[in-house]
């Protein structure tokens, strides 16, 4: 009888032993390895190269054991590496115990000195590390434990390009990511980094445990366990990853990362976050989870979570789709995980202590998020003194929290499934916020709800748009684009991987988001700049822009783009002197332009450019009279207040702020000037490059603008729409509306 060689094959590998299978020999060192790498100095130009299990453990006995942080130094990863292999199998059958259990690289986080942190870059080049086994499943309480292929990584390291797979970490409370335990550093600590098919277990306080460690939090992520200093993560993709918290801690468990203390972005998460009952009789403890991240200390934009949350018993968690909470803004993000709340035993039948939420529970705004999640509840009979939250965008978790406003948000929550004897569970279909933010075309579909008078908000809440025609709704609308793999409508701009980056003038964090994207080659980029028809524009873009694309996206005749040159005084006339890039120059990035635009159909409000390389940077205009005053034209990416003593142009009219001017918001992309304080800018004029002037005779103050009308209200206290018609309230008095 003869065998196929596939079968033979499989056979064979069954029985070699693991080394045969692509597994390396590797150990921990004892003592101090006398080589780092077979080739390399870790100069950015000749990086270490690391092409051995051996050569990786090497490097976490130099930076664990000795005073080497690699600092300034440079790797790179030649091929894969195998630690063990079938890493998942042996756990999920109970034979892990044969498995080689790996010491990470950096056991001590200390900003202050970086001693026992990789300090160093490691670029994995697209490798993959698989077969990671680490079990201090039997350890106690150590909030300063760091476990992942990477410990501790220190000020000025960075983690990149690098693949995992088939991993597995089993901890107790410290702070865990499969890639990094601990990161503090500054700028992006982790970016382009791939998880998948792996695994992080928190079990129950071991050896050294007690319910008086309950202040202590643990920090988990699939990628990382958490990033300080201002550090931030981007570009990173979990798929698979299924993350288990059965301790009673305070734990922040992330898809991505369990805090970031920087900015988060252009990620995508995908697997599971199961988190058990508490284990510990302290009630004073809380799991905080987020698709994406359970904190960030800035914005959360262009992300997309795919977590599926279970909360089993009675766990006192808070749990969100995207983010649990944001110091900033969370932008362009889309969540497609569910939140299962079940009652695994006859005794757990009395839900409370629970909060979900589809985006996020804390944030200064939120915009252009859709959350089609959905929440299912099982196995409870009745509700707790405390009753469970769920919200479909946003969940106020304190009761205080301000965010600023929401603008188009989206809820398609479908497959809601509660039990039908269980009341008092408090429901926003939208949004949950005792402050009343703003919110505009913000839309939902909410299934198997009925409204109750325990629901969240207030009743002078916002009112959200809810229709059987939500998609065509959204689609008259113009600012949803509906051709997602569903046939639902996603944000403007959203892309899984970052293949389209959308910048938008209205927005307050423009700056923080194109630091994320520093000198990345996006195919699309969404420019949402307003221009004026036969009127001088002030120009800053993060991009290049040959004269062609300039021409094709402004028009190809009666274009002018200018640039300053000199100043000089002229007939009592201060002169700014500008130059005509046009026709065959070109436009750089992060430098202040004046554009003026003359054909019908091109000053429009929004732009689309083709592979275009984000420059974060701002390279001002300084023009001087010799001993006598400077001139700067600068400009700011961020919709922000103009600073005191500033000159803009407006109308083609110039405008000073003063120290009694009121405040000027001015919107993103735009430009301003600066004078030394010798100078006073009485009288100005603008020559352009054609010798044409533009004469300003006197700057303009800003005066205060009228108090706004005092918002209405319908009979029922909703926020009237702009188009309402007939009796309102407005400033506690009834009000006739035509």
């Amino acid at each position: 009888m003869r065998i196929p060689i596939q079968i033979l094959l499989s056979m064979l590998l069954s029985v070699l032993p693991a080394a045969a299978q692509g597994v390396e020999a590797w150990t921990y060192p004892t003592a101090k390895p006398t080589e780092i790498c077979s080739a390399g100095t870790g100069a950015a130009d000749d990086p270490y190269q690391v092409t051995a299990a051996q050569q990786l453990a090497n490097i976490a006995y130099l930076v664990n054991e000795t005073e080497e942080t690699f600092a300034g130094k440079c790797f790179i990863l030649k091929n894969d590496i195998v630690l063990n292999s079938g890493v998942l199998t042996a756990v999920a059958g109970g034979t892990d115990g044969s498995l080689q259990q790996w010491t990470p690289i950096g056991c001590r986080a200390n900003p202050d000195d970086n001693a026992h942190s990789f300090c160093g870059s490691f670029n994995g080049d697209g490798h993959t590390v698989s077969g990671l086994y680490i079990d201090n499943s039997s350890k106690g309480v150590d909030f300063l434990r760091y476990t992942g292929l990477f410990g501790a990584v220190g000020i000025g390291g960075l983690l990149r390009n690098i693949y995992i797979r088939d991993a597995y970490i089993a901890e107790t409370v410290c702070r865990a990511g499969l890639l990094c335990g601990y990161a503090y550093t500054e700028g992006t600590a982790v970016t382009d980094c791939t998880v998948r098919d792996s695994k992080i277990k928190i079990f129950k306080t071991g050896a050294g445990g007690s319910s008086s460690a309950a202040y202590q939090s643990g920090y988990i992520g699939g990628i990382a366990g958490a990033i300080g200093g201002n550090g931030n993560i981007a570009f990173c993709t979990t798929k698979n990853v299924v993350i288990e918290h059965a301790d009673g801690h305070n734990a922040y468990i992330g898809g991505i990362a369990g805090a970031v203390a920087g900015d988060a972005g252009f990620c995508s998460a995908g697997g599971s976050i199961v988190i058990g009952s508490d284990g510990i009789t302290d009630d004073t403890s809380k799991r905080h989870a987020g698709g994406i991240c359970a904190q960030a200390g800035g914005i959360v934009t262009d992300c997309l979570g795919d977590m599926d949350f279970t909360i089993q018993d009675n766990a006192d968690v808070n749990a969100a789709g995207i983010c649990f909470a944001s110091g900033s803004a969370v932008l362009r993000c889309v969540n497609r995980g569910s939140f299962a709340l079940t009652a695994p035993t006859a005794e757990e039948t009395e839900l409370g202590d629970v909060l979900a939420s589809g985006i996020c529970m804390g944030a200064t705004a939120v915009s252009d998020c859709a959350n089609y999640g959905s929440f299912t509840l099982t196995g409870y009979t009745s509700v707790a003194d405390t009753p469970p939250s769920l919200a479909g965008i946003y969940l106020d978790y304190t009761g205080t929290e301000e965010a600023e406003r929401f603008d188009r948000c989206l809820c398609v929550s479908t497959a809601n499934s509660f039990p039908a004897g269980l009341t008092g569970v408090r429901i926003a279909p939208m949004i949950a916020s005792a402050t009343n933010p703003e919110a505009t075309l913000c839309y939902y579909l909410f299934s198997d709800y009925t409204a109750q008078p325990a629901d969240l908000g207030s009743a002078a809440g916002p009112a959200y748009f809810k229709s059987a025609l939500l998609l065509s709704d959204l689609n008259g609308k113009g600012e949803w684009a509906a051709a997602s793999a569903d046939g639902l409508p996603e944000p403007l701009g959203f892309d899984a991987l970052g293949g389209t980056l959308v910048l938008d003038e209205l927005s307050a964090h423009q700056s923080s988001l194109l630091a994320l994207c520093h000198g990345r080659t996006f195919p699309t980029v969404v420019w949402r700049r307003t221009m004026l028809l036969n009127s001088w524009n002030t120009l800053l873009a993060p991009f290049a822009l040959s004269a062609d694309e300039l021409h094709a996206a402004f028009g190809s005749t009666g274009l002018y783009l200018e640039q300053l040159k000199a100043v000089r005084d002229e007939d009592g006339y201060v002169t700014l002197s500008f130059g005509n890039v046009l026709p065959s120059g070109t436009l750089q990035a992060g430098t202040p332009y004046l554009l003026w635009v003359s054909e019908t159909g091109k000053a429009l409000s929004r732009y689309i450019f083709n592979d275009k390389t984000i420059q974060a940077g701002i390279a001002p205009v300084r023009v001087s009279k010799p001993d006598d005053y400077v001139i700067e034209m600068t400009g700011c990416y961020d919709r922000a207040v103009l600073p005191t003593n500033s000159y803009y142009i407006q109308n083609d009219k110039f405008w000073h702020i003063s120290d009694k001017s009121p405040d000027v918001t001015s919107k993103g992309y735009r430009c301003y000037f600066t004078a030394t304080d010798e100078m006073s800018l009485t009288r100005a004029k603008v020559l352009h490059g054609d010798d044409t002037a533009t004469a300003l005779p006197a700057p303009l103050t800003p005066q205060p603008a009228a108090p706004a009308p005092a918002p209405r209200y319908t009979l029922d206290g909703r926020r009237a729409a702009a188009h309402t018609r007939g009796i309102a309230i407005a400033g506690g008095k009834k009000i006739w509306i035509k």
